[in-house]
């Protein structure tokens, strides 16, 4: 009474202000306070989850697709290409590839 009511006393706003940010923010190594960004951790915690919520959709197939398979061969179609190219100009001939 007299001190007002709630967490750390309303009307103490700079103890008030203290004692949240000694019990709201986590200690990292050499006790320096590390205050959390919601965002983040809901993006982290749906990063370290990702099994749970990944389901095999059409769009989800087309990817796996374009960057299992088109990609690597796209990929492997140029390097081949570029070796065959250059074996040409040199006089060599040309390497088997696969």
């Amino acid at each position: 009474a007299g001190f007002g009511g709630g967490f750390g006393g309303g009307y103490f706003p700079v103890v008030q202000h203290l004692l949240l940010e000694l019990f709201l923010t986590k200690k990292m190594g050499g006790g320096v306070a590390v205050k959390h960004n919601v965002h983040i951790e809901n993006w982290a915690h749906m990063r370290e989850h990702l099994e749970l919520g990944f389901k095999f959709t059409p769009k989800n197939l087309m990817r796996i697709g374009v960057w299992a398979v088109a990609v690597p061969l796209v990929t492997y179609s140029m390097i081949s290409t570029e070796f065959k190219e250059t074996d040409k100009m040199e006089g060599r001939p040309p390497k088997k590839f696969m």
